[in-house]
């Protein structure tokens, strides 16, 4: 068995138009852009329908949550909290199963979160395979 950290780059290594040297930093763009005429509410109904549908619409939750930035999926997160009364990431853990579960209950983690939980699951791993023992960072 071996370990993997996934590790979040907030940067893409796509040149921006007008960059000129690979080593300026300040001329490359991240590649998930904000959704163009996002609403929330809607993405929370279409979301909320979704999973309530016999047999669960997978291609819908897949397309709003990987097509919105983390700032709009914060955003869903809090519309269908209040709309339908239930956090959204229970109603996925409900709803979905498998790979599609983590991946989906890991796009409505904030960067912060999803770097503690990876490096909390990290632990727990190297601590079943080498005993008790803490991680230094």
């Amino acid at each position: 068995m071996f370990c993997h950290i996934i590790l979040i780059c907030p940067v893409s290594l796509h040149r921006g138009p007008h960059s000129h040297s690979l080593m300026t930093h300040s001329n490359y763009y991240g590649t998930v852009t904000p959704y163009p005429n996002f609403c929330a509410r809607s993405d929370a109904a279409a979301l909320e329908k979704a999973i309530e549908t016999k047999g669960v619409d997978e291609d819908v939750i897949i397309s709003i949550l990987v097509d919105r930035s983390n700032e709009q999926r914060q955003k869903i997160k809090a519309a269908y909290e209040e709309s339908t009364g239930k956090p959204l990431a229970d109603a996925l853990k409900s709803a979905l199963r498998s790979h599609l579960e983590d991946v989906a209950l890991a796009l409505l983690m904030t960067p912060a979160q999803f770097d503690a939980h990876e490096l909390t699951k990290t632990r727990t791993i190297q601590s079943t395979w080498n005993g008790p023992k803490r991680m230094q960072l």
